[in-house]
């Protein structure tokens, strides 16, 4: 996974980049090819709010959270991230084993 992270209205925190790319590396088992991800921390009033995209080759995952935690923001949003993973998993899943049992039952009716 190629990671890149920024901050606006905020200061570099090397503690925050390393946690956002241990959150991220989790949802590596979800994707087989290369993806990039891209973290983006800022701050807005008393609301700390965290962006969060992977980008695949098929695809463009998005989400934002925000909270008044850094870890709680940053979470929420990888959460978001993990759920809309898991769920375009499970439909190219569906989807295959539907053309496979199409294709036995055809074979069986022939």
């Amino acid at each position: 996974m190629i990671f890149y992270c920024q901050f606006k209205k905020l200061d570099y925190n090397e503690e925050l980049v390393k946690y956002v790319h241990e959150r991220l590396e989790k949802l590596d088992k979800w994707q087989r090819k290369k993806v990039r991800a891209q973290a983006i921390v800022s701050k807005q009033g008393f609301q700390i709010c965290a962006q969060m995209t992977i980008t695949t080759p098929q695809q463009v995952f998005r989400s934002e959270a925000s909270s008044e935690d850094f870890y709680v923001a940053i979470d929420s949003a990888v959460d978001k991230l993990a759920t809309q993973l898991k769920k375009r998993r499970q439909k190219l899943r569906n989807h295959r084993n539907y053309a496979i049992s199409t294709d036995n039952d055809d074979r069986q009716s022939a």
